[in-house]
């Protein structure tokens, strides 16, 4: 799911996360963004793997990278903080871009064997 930073009419990425763990046909869910906090605000996965990226981890600390969620949040959550609060609600992070779907894909069948 990609719905970038900037914010949707009546739309956010927490809302469109509760659809995909509700939509039977999602199978696993993806999402990353480097600004703004909504990952961390969201529900921890239940039933789907939920994986992510999150860049920023080689940005300067506390410089706005100039993404308008990043300029927005003020730099006052780093890319690590934001890593552990979705660690802790048992999301799969992935440290690299290429690892993305086959990382998802080796969960998504885990799941199936269980």
């Amino acid at each position: 799911m990609g719905i970038g930073g900037y914010p949707f009419t009546s739309t956010n990425l927490i809302d469109c996360l509760d659809t995909f763990l509700k939509d039977l046909n999602a199978k696993g869910i993806l999402i990353g963004e480097i600004g703004g906090g909504a990952e961390e605000a969201a529900p921890g996965p239940e039933a789907k793997p939920v994986s992510s990226f999150i860049t920023g981890l080689s940005a300067p600390p506390g410089r706005s990278m100039g993404h308008a969620s990043a300029i927005i949040s003020g730099g006052k959550r780093g890319a690590e903080d934001k890593i552990k609060a979705l660690e802790n609600a048992g999301v799969i992070i992935l440290r690299c871009p290429v690892q993305m779907g086959n990382m998802l894909l080796a969960e998504m069948e885990l799941l199936e064997k269980l």
